[in-house]
């Protein structure tokens, strides 16, 4: 019997709460300037390297299905562009974007009804959620 999707994402989420940052710290990285499609979530981590304003740099994954495709930046901050989502009658921009933690402290990023796509790999980065109408 064919799982459905619910069950795939499922067992997904219960691997993406036990990954830790060496397992995700090597996926591949995409040019900083190449377009790719939006991700459904978001893993946040720390890189481990200072930027040169003191800050850390934050990796940036994209993940699709709850699981983790590729490093998109590396950025010291982040720039969330909702300006699709304020446009949108009906559409609750207080619930448009939710975080949980891994449990060892990767941050997850997901919407139940926005989508991320991540501008270019830049010292700030832009991340424009799209709403999924």
């Amino acid at each position: 019997m064919e799982k459905t999707k619910r069950e795939i994402r499922m067992e997904n989420g219960k691997k993406l709460r036990l990954l830790k940052r060496k397992d995700v710290i090597n996926l591949p990285s995409r040019n900083w300037n190449k377009d790719v499609e939006p991700f459904d979530s978001l893993l946040l981590v720390n890189s481990g390297r200072n930027h040169d304003s003191g800050w850390k740099h934050i990796v940036i994954i994209g993940c699709r299905n709850l699981v983790p495709v590729q490093q998109l930046a590396w950025p010291d901050d982040i720039n969330w562009n909702m300006e699709e989502v304020h446009k949108l009658k009906g559409l609750s921009v207080q619930y448009c974007m939710r975080t949980d933690m891994t449990v060892y402290g990767l941050i997850h990023i997901w919407s139940s009804n926005c989508n991320f796509k991540v501008g270019p790999a830049l010292s700030s980065t832009e991340i424009k959620l799209i709403p999924i109408v």
